[in-house]
């Protein structure tokens, strides 16, 4: 009787030959071929792991070459105590270098030229992985100095003789370049770097293995600057709004609501309540109303600007949104407003009779706006400078130039489009209008994507109020 039997009164159970009491013992042969079963399986899920593991890690990979006589770097991650580069602990360097290319080792191992004090070391090392940089200029820069939101960055760059950068690199001085230097002495060339190939050691033998224990890396100098996209790649697209935004992009929304909560609620909304408890008047009449609506949007704008001039970058201006840059140059804004305000029109139109067909037949006037253009010519000139110049320039600031710009730069332009446009509809607290107006600020906000101008979608806003208007104004 075995131990384990005398001591727990039963039979020991093992991985391979698992049994009870009850059951039938398996005889020799039978251990032997469920053994070799079991053996296979596990086989077949290692290899199958194994396999899934070398698909990822072969993306990652790919056909690295170098030529004899190119420099390369070493990277250097050395053991404590054992070796060091010149300095120890933390300031110890990371790469030693450039040393030469002296011949080829096989398909993925090259011969280094090491000098007297890594006499010690094996000086053939093997490809691993894509971890080098390069530097090169690739533009001349204007500044030295860029001015952020709460300090200031000097840039990274170097001044060479301006003969030198002519003969190596010739691209830098086009005609435009030459243009904005034609006396310059020396120039700023700004530097790029591009982590690019790595070496590792080489598999030693017994015999050559070197008496340290270090890891050294590889990393090569390549003449590659990378693709800069082109001018026709943009015109391609339809949103020409740039990602560069002068509002912080994790900001939007609290700017959004500050706007909402501290200026468009309490003047826009409740504007008028504030004039009646000032002039003692529960009911005011249309005048009174006309001019006080007119002092309520003049703050309210004033106010806006001030918010987006205090939340934006130093030194930007707003009146940049109405600025054309290069891209927007080939299109055309002002026939981009005539398209976009007959669009919209059509749209409006077309929403009206699906909904008096649906609905029912609505009256469309504004009874106090009618009685406020009636009253006399001071409330009608205060209507007109209310509807079409202050409104529009207030809501094109704050729902196409802040909250569009700043979605488009991330998310795509109808994300944004729609987004802006949903807001921009809830703002105005209409729920019979709210469709309409959806469709106004998606086709204001596809117009200024379109062409990057605030003034298109502003004059297409200034002229359907107008419109408005007019219309109420006769009927």
């Amino acid at each position: 009787m075995a131990p384990y039997e005398a001591l727990y009164g039963r039979k020991c159970r093992t991985p391979i030959c698992c049994t009870e009491l009850s059951e039938n013992k398996m005889i020799g042969p039978d251990i032997v071929k469920d053994t070799e079963v079991k053996i296979q399986i596990i086989q077949k899920r290692l290899k199958a792991s194994s396999d899934r593991q070398k698909s990822y890690a072969d993306l990652k990979r790919k056909d690295i070459e170098f030529q004899v006589g190119d420099k390369v770097f070493l990277k250097v991650s050395p053991w404590k105590h054992i070796l060091r580069f010149r300095k120890k602990g933390k300031l110890s360097p990371r790469f030693i270098g450039p040393y030469e290319i002296l011949k080829r080792v096989g398909l993925v191992a090259y011969q280094l030229a090491l000098p007297g004090e890594l006499a010690r070391l094996h000086d053939v090392f093997h490809v691993q992985q894509d971890l080098s940089y390069e530097e090169g200029p690739i533009s001349i820069l204007a500044r030295e100095v860029k001015q952020l939101r709460n300090k200031t960055v000097p840039l990274k760059a170097t001044w060479e003789p301006e003969e030198i950068m002519k003969a190596q690199y010739p691209q830098l001085f086009g005609s435009a370049m030459m243009a904005l230097w034609p006396t310059a002495g020396c120039l700023s060339a700004k530097l790029y770097r591009h982590y690019h190939q790595s070496l590792i050691p080489y598999e030693y033998s017994n015999s050559s293995r070197p008496s340290s224990e270090s890891s050294l890396k590889c990393c090569c100098f390549k003449n590659q600057i990378p693709e800069q996209p082109t001018q026709s790649s943009h015109k391609q697209a339809f949103s020409i709004l740039s990602s560069d935004v002068p509002w912080e992009r994790g900001s939007i929304w609290s700017t959004m609501g500050l706007y909402m909560f501290n200026l468009h609620i309490p003047l826009g909304i409740g504007g008028l309540s504030i004039v009646s408890y000032i002039f003692q008047q529960p009911v005011l009449d249309p005048e009174t109303k006309a001019l006080g609506l007119f002092i309520i949007e003049t703050l309210e704008l004033v106010g806006a600007l001030v918010l987006l001039t205090k939340t934006a970058k130093p030194g930007y201006n707003l009146t940049s949104l109405f600025k054309t840059n290069d891209l927007a140059k080939t299109r055309n804004w002002p026939l981009a407003s005539v398209v976009g305000l007959g669009f919209l029109i059509l749209l409006v139109f077309l929403t009206s009779f699906l909904a008096d067909e649906l609905i029912g037949t609505k009256d469309v006037n504004n009874p106090i706006l009618n009685e406020i253009l009636m009253k006399s010519d001071i409330s009608k000139v205060a209507c007109i400078l209310i509807y079409c110049f202050i409104t529009p320039l207030l809501e094109e600031l704050i729902y196409r130039g802040f909250l569009l710009g700043s979605l488009a730069s991330i998310m795509t332009w109808k994300q944004s489009v729609f987004l802006s446009s949903v807001v921009f509809s809830g703002a105005h607290f209409s729920g019979e209008n709210c469709i309409q107006l959806f469709i106004i600020g998606s086709v204001l906000g596809c117009c200024y994507c379109w062409t990057g101008n605030l003034s298109s979608s502003l004059a297409i806003h200034c002229l359907y109020n107008a419109i408005t208007l007019i219309i109420t104004f006769l009927s």
